[in-house]
């Protein structure tokens, strides 16, 4: 059977949808991984009546899986100039490029708009926090604390 959610090229259509629902600063990896949970998992953080894939039990350990998968997707978004990198004191951040906003606004599958429409959401929702303030939101979800 083939694996439906979490392909490598679904995950790379994702992080190129998620910084097309957000162009306004370039993200680093763990942002554009952990907003892309949110946009995920949108029922549980009550920016939908429902999670996108359904109603599955999230854990860390899959974070950790499709953090590394949307990694070497993202290299391969930047070598089809579709993604532009940027080195900063933190690292390399990822910003849409003119290529691919006009390859985003192509999408327009069922499930492409409701994913950047939920992303939309999650920009509101995260608004200018921390790394570390939305990787605490997800973990205090997963624990239901």
């Amino acid at each position: 059977m083939a694996k439906i959610w979490n392909s490598k090229f679904e995950l790379s259509l994702r992080a190129l949808m998620l910084l097309y629902s957000d162009n306004t600063t370039p993200k680093t990896l763990d942002v554009i991984a952990l907003l892309d949970t949110i946009t995920i998992y949108g029922g549980d953080f009550g920016i939908s009546d429902e999670n996108l894939h359904g109603e599955i039990d999230f854990a860390l350990d899959e974070f950790d899986t499709m953090r590394e998968i949307m990694k070497n997707e993202i290299k391969g978004l930047i070598l089809r100039g579709l993604v532009i990198a940027t080195k900063g004191n933190g690292g390399f951040s990822y910003k849409i490029s003119p290529i691919g906003d006009e390859y985003c606004k192509q999408l327009t599958s069922d499930y492409a708009v409701e994913y950047m429409s939920l992303a939309k959401g999650v920009k509101n929702l995260v608004g200018s926090q921390s790394e570390k303030e939305i990787f605490d939101m997800i973990s205090k979800e997963i624990s239901g604390s």
